[in-house]
């Protein structure tokens, strides 16, 4: 899409940006799902999931909840992993570290980029400051090809070890 010869300047100017914020999309939808499915199709992930995530620790359980809570925990797991922000590199890279033992390749370029696309989102292209974003094609290609090297990275160590763990 990125290719695409648009011929109005503002049309090419608005696709660029939903190209740029689609590539973050799909990069949280990745980091999301490879999380989740990964967690819950494997009791120790899970396990690790449930003693490691710091919103769990925060939260206390009195006796009479005990069995309620267990008899529910993947129902509780998975909703609690749907509503972190998959674009919170930081918060991400440190519960695929705590649960699943895996280190996030450096994403400083990219959690500038998440940066930008938030100001794309939110504040219609600007920044803080009113000042525009200008996306160009340059830019959409870096971040894509800086998107799929990332997912790529994760993915093989999560394929790694699943086949450890086979």
């Amino acid at each position: 899409m990125n290719k695409l010869s648009v011929p109005d300047s503002k049309a090419k100017k608005t696709l660029r940006r939903h190209i740029y914020v689609g590539v973050i999309a799909c990069l949280e939808t990745y980091l999301s799902d490879a999380f989740i499915n990964t967690v819950l199709s494997n009791k120790e992930y899970f396990s690790s999931f449930f003693t490691s995530f710091k919103d769990f620790k925060e939260q206390k359980l009195g006796m009479n909840e005990l069995l309620d809570v267990a008899n529910k925990a993947e129902e509780i797991a998975k909703k609690a992993m749907l509503e972190v922000l998959y674009h919170n590199l930081p918060k991400v890279s440190k519960m695929y570290e705590a649960t699943l033992n895996i280190v996030f390749p450096n994403f400083s370029e990219i959690q500038k980029a998440v940066l930008i696309r938030h100001d794309l989102v939110h504040r219609n292209g600007k920044t803080k400051d009113g000042k525009e974003i200008i996306i160009d094609d340059i830019m959409v290609d870096d971040l894509i090809s800086k998107v799929e090297s990332f997912i790529s990275e994760i993915d093989q160590r999560l394929n790694e070890k699943d086949n450890h763990n086979a």
